[in-house]
């Protein structure tokens, strides 16, 4: 969860491998990005220039949710999302 300067609050959203946005304005969700290539995206963070970037981790891949092997594919990987610009 990562609150923007306007007071939106972004989230990851698993089920859809993306990022939704909590709009404080019309206190909505929307989406921001599905992707499905964001496995278990995580952490987000703000760049210095307003982009907004997130891990996709792959816990769904760790051996304990597929009998015991891993089907995790490194490298690990940090999306950037452009567009978002959280310096307004």
């Amino acid at each position: 969860m990562l609150e923007a300067p306007d007071g939106s609050v972004y989230l990851t959203d698993l089920e859809h491998n993306g990022v939704v946005r909590w709009n404080a304005a019309s206190k909505k969700i929307e989406p921001v990005i599905t992707d499905k290539r964001m496995l278990w995206p995580d952490t987000l963070s703000w760049g210095s220039n307003g982009d907004l970037y997130v891990t996709a981790l792959q816990i769904e891949n760790m051996p304990r949710f597929n009998n015991g092997k891993s089907t995790r594919t490194e490298p690990y990987k940090l999306r950037k999302i452009t567009g978002v610009n959280a310096t307004q």
